[in-house]
């Protein structure tokens, strides 16, 4: 069986994140960008990012670096292409799967507090947990559910409408997902052991895996330009996805701001400005410390 993640590994590969987030292609002019915060190389960082989204194509980024305990911004292009609104360091982004870093530091929180065995049942937590096969309900541990090992084939994010779309409804569907292979034997992406581990978090705590992430990490590391709940991203300079046409050669702004909301501890909701994901990466290379001084 796979050996557990540690505390510190855990951590450290959460460090590997990369901050820097952007939209799809389109043919934009960068007449107005927002300026780079000042400090030695910004300039460079400012002229790299426009050089690149204009050599990609790119409708607009956001750009971090961390250095000596700053963090240097740059920004460029439009968030979205019906409003031309302009990208600013403080504009939020999707970060996908960077979520999946978040949920783990939410967890190994309850791990270091004494709460949560990365080696115990997921049945410990959440008794009403079940996958298809009973057997492999008995021995998924949280652990696996962090490591990719769980052996759920959970890797697809279905859509089941906004009625159905609550994180433990999608606990609840997991009863009907099979194994690619016995708990602990091997590896495989899975995005709905991440939702299960997203809830275990919520049955230890009593609250809403939103509220934690916005309480335990958001607000203890004072990151003003986060969001995890989709209808927070109204408060924010929130960017649009786009994609380009085939057929006209136009870029079109995605007709769907969200992936299904159920698979929110996945990935699939979290917005962050690329300094504040920066700084949620420095919290875990200081030590658990955010650059506010708080843990």
């Amino acid at each position: 069986m796979p050996m557990q993640p540690t505390r510190r590994d855990l951590l450290a590969r959460s460090a590997a994140v990369a901050a820097v987030a952007a939209l799809p292609p389109l043919r934009a002019t960068f007449g107005q960008t927002a300026p780079a915060d000042e400090g030695p190389g910004a300039t460079d960082l400012q002229r790299d990012l426009e050089q690149a989204i204009a050599r990609h194509r790119v409708i607009g980024a956001s750009a971090a670096v961390y250095h000596a305990g700053e963090i240097e911004t740059a920004s460029a292009g439009i968030l979205n292409a019906t409003t031309g609104v302009e990208v600013t360091p403080e504009t939020v982004m999707h970060i996908g799967s960077i979520t999946k870093t978040l949920n783990t530091t939410l967890v190994m929180q309850l791990v270091d507090e004494g709460l949560v065995d990365l080696d115990a049942p997921v049945l410990d937590y959440v008794p009403d947990f079940a996958v298809a096969d009973p057997e492999a309900t008995r021995a998924i541990e949280v652990g696996m559910l962090l490591n990719h090992t769980s052996g759920i084939d959970g890797e697809m994010i279905p859509d089941h409408g906004p009625d159905q779309e609550a994180i433990l409804q999608a606990v609840e569907r997991a009863r009907d997902l099979g194994q690619l292979f016995a708990p602990g034997e091997d590896c495989s992406y899975c995005n709905t052991a991440m939702v299960v581990a997203g809830h275990v978090a919520e049955r230890v705590l009593g609250d809403s895996w939103y509220n934690l992430i916005e309480d335990r990490i958001f607000g203890r590391i004072g990151l003003e330009h986060s969001v995890v709940q989709p209808q927070d991203a109204l408060l924010h300079r929130a960017s649009v996805g786009h994609f380009l046409d085939p057929a006209t050669g136009t870029q079109q702004r995605t007709s769907k701001a969200f992936l299904p909301l159920s698979f929110a501890p996945a990935g699939s909701t979290a917005m962050m400005s690329a300094p504040d994901l920066l700084a949620f990466v420095a919290t875990h290379l200081r030590g658990g410390e955010g650059l506010n001084g708080e843990r």
